[in-house]
């Protein structure tokens, strides 16, 4: 059986990385934003590379499910921020 760590929130902010919380936050609050699309995109990039991190440095463990839930909730916000036409350009709705 292999030695599994918990990854707590405690040792999280000891590695430098944030809460799923703060980033869903943040991902959340940047699709809400009147950015343009080209910062949304760069900083959507960022977030969902930051999400999958934990991902990855959990992959073994229980707490990778609560990572790729938010995986999930991310692609669904974005699929409905860009399907709803909410990032426009000239009037017109980006395609994703």
């Amino acid at each position: 059986m292999a030695f599994v760590r918990k990854l707590t929130p405690k040792k999280m902010e000891t590695m430098g990385v944030r809460s799923l919380e703060d980033i869903e936050r943040d991902f959340a609050e940047l699709l809400a934003s009147r950015l343009p699309s080209a910062i949304v995109h760069d900083q959507v990039e960022r977030l969902w590379d930051e999400a999958n991190e934990i991902a990855v440095r959990a992959i073994e463990t229980p707490q990778v499910a609560p990572c790729l839930d938010l995986l999930k909730r991310m692609q669904a916000m974005l699929k409905r921020h860009y399907l709803e036409g909410s990032v426009t350009t000239g009037g017109a709705a980006q395609s994703a």
